[in-house]
């Protein structure tokens, strides 16, 4: 923690003050994960400017995917709605807008690649399948699971959800691509719409 500190004061050029300040608020142990749910208003409370604010965002942002990403080997396997979360928890669970992720996967459900398919806001996160697609033929692809966060919390899947699950199936299914999962993803949990629906998977 006293290397992350330290860290933090190069990134932010913050005096010693403002780096007391973050963690009195938020405490020593879990400055890291509060950061990762730090928004820029959030930060200026405590001292920062805007600039350093963005800054700090994106370096714990920069951090964190980079560190899943040597986590990540190719040999990973697949198999179930838990080991999918297990991958795309770390990298959209703590994040304060919406994320689509694609999970490509080999015929031995080996992972061929982790890709955001979209950026959104809080409440909603567009999904062009074009790009989907054209990200699983990229890497030959045979199989994908797919999820997104819900920064509210909520584990929930909205009838929009379920209508783009839908959508997704059919269009994987043109090339012969197995979508495995759709994951609602929050900080502590997720739920797999496989699980709770009827009729999708058939």
């Amino acid at each position: 923690m006293q290397h992350f500190v330290k860290r933090l004061k190069q990134i932010s050029g913050a005096r010693n003050t403002v780096i007391q300040r973050l963690i009195q608020a938020f405490g020593e142990a879990s400055v890291l994960e509060r950061l990762r749910t730090a928004d820029v208003f959030s930060l200026q409370q405590l001292g920062f400017t805007a600039q350093q604010s963005q800054r700090l965002i994106a370096a714990v942002d920069l951090g964190q995917r980079i560190t899943h990403a040597y986590s990540l080997r190719r040999q990973d396997v697949v198999q179930s709605p838990e080991d999918a979360a297990a991958i795309l928890r770390p990298l959209i669970g703590f994040s304060a807008v919406e994320h689509f992720v694609l999970v490509s996967l080999n015929v031995k459900h080996q992972v061929l690649g982790v890709d955001t398919i979209s950026v959104g806001s809080m409440q909603e996160c567009l999904v062009d399948a074009r790009i989907l697609l054209r990200t699983l033929i990229g890497y030959g692809a045979t199989a994908c699971f797919v999820g997104h966060n819900h920064p509210s919390g909520s584990l929930e899947a909205s009838p929009e959800d379920i209508a783009l699950t839908r959508s997704l199936m059919q269009v994987t299914k043109l090339v012969d691509i197995n979508l495995l999962d759709h994951l609602v993803i929050t900080q502590d949990s997720f739920t797999s719409i496989r699980e709770i629906t009827n009729g999708i998977w058939v």
